[in-house]
């Protein structure tokens, strides 16, 4: 549907995910039109956009330009095949492009080397083997990716006279970005700010730094944008951007609190920790165990920045990370 003049929003399926669709955007341009995001790379996906450019009286060839927000595969699994259809420049953030480069982020080589990261974090070696289990038998999602131009954030990618302002906005991802057309006062925001949920923030065996310090000043990069419309990749539309900033910002607080409260005394492991943190999907006993793996992936998160904060200690015992709030 027409969400804003020249602008059309996608519902593409995101087969067996509670998110349920991508929204994906096109935007008019007098040079083409530009594409952001693709969606999951399946069969569902595929056959959902063809008729929705047809709707418009559009094929792929009418596509000169497709922005990836991230890297994420329900972002940029169709982007190498709308790519080849369409002829279309491929832009996305460096940050994020050494993983379009290997293909299927989160999979092959990097979720081998994931398992023992999760051991050494406390989850139990059971999980590990079922998280194994479905990785053999999950069928690959991302076809590796070559950028035409990689950006930094900062610069306005043009299209005829549609100007596109890139903000990096790292911790959902670190190559995290949102586009901002100053003309329509409209922000194309990706998974850095939703309606309702909160993005995933965590930290994994190949992250560094503290993505959730990332993302909380990544939110202030945004919030005091003058605009009218924020157009999410999930979810729906919505216009009132600076006091849905204000309440993520309160979320995590609250679950900095409710990861120390976690904690309690002695030393323990993340996964413990987790088990203990209140979690809006339900309680732990009837969480699967990859929802478990995000669940832990954002407790170490939380617990990072609390160490660099110095409110937490961290140590190495008997093959686990351990941490204990400070004294």
């Amino acid at each position: 549907m027409e969400i804003a003049p020249g602008v059309y929003q996608f519902k593409v399926p995101i087969p067996n995910n509670p998110l349920e669709n991508l929204l994906s955007y096109l935007v008019a341009s007098d040079d083409g039109y530009v594409m952001i995001d693709t969606g999951w790379n399946s069969p569902e996906a595929m056959s959902s956009v063809i008729p929705q450019l047809h709707n418009l009286g559009l094929d792929f060839k009418d596509i000169s330009t497709i922005i990836l927000t991230h890297i994420h595969p329900d972002h940029s699994g169709l982007a190498a095949r709308f790519k080849e259809l369409s002829g279309a420049r491929l832009i996305m953030h460096q940050e994020d492009a050494p993983s379009a480069l290997g293909g299927r982020p989160g999979f092959g080589p990097n979720f081998l080397g994931m398992l023992p990261w999760l051991e050494n974090h406390g989850m139990p070696r059971e999980e590990i083997d079922k998280l194994r289990l479905g990785h053999s038998t999950n069928p690959g999602t991302f076809l590796a990716l070559e950028p035409d131009m990689v950006v930094q954030g900062g610069e306005t990618i043009t299209s005829g006279s549609l100007a596109l302002e890139v903000i990096w906005t790292p911790g959902h991802s670190p190559g995290h970005i949102c586009l901002y057309n100053r003309a329509q006062k409209i922000l194309f925001s990706g998974d850095h700010v939703l309606p309702v949920i909160t993005p995933h923030v965590s930290l994994h065996h190949q992250s560094h730094g503290d993505p959730l310090e990332e993302y909380v000043s990544s939110l202030a990069a945004v919030q005091d944008l003058e605009v009218e419309l924020v157009l999410p990749a999930h979810e729906f539309a919505f216009a009132n951007l600076r006091e849905r900033v204000a309440n993520i910002l309160h979320h995590h607080q609250a679950r900095l609190e409710a990861v120390l409260q976690a904690m309690g005394s002695g030393w323990k492991a993340a996964y413990e920790i987790a088990a203990k943190v209140p979690w809006d999907i339900g309680p732990w006993e009837n969480i699967k165990p990859w929802d478990r793996r995000a669940a832990l992936a954002e407790t170490l998160a939380h617990l990072e920045h609390l160490y660099r904060r110095g409110k937490i200690e961290r140590a190495q015992r008997d093959g686990l990370t351990l941490w204990a709030v400070s004294a």
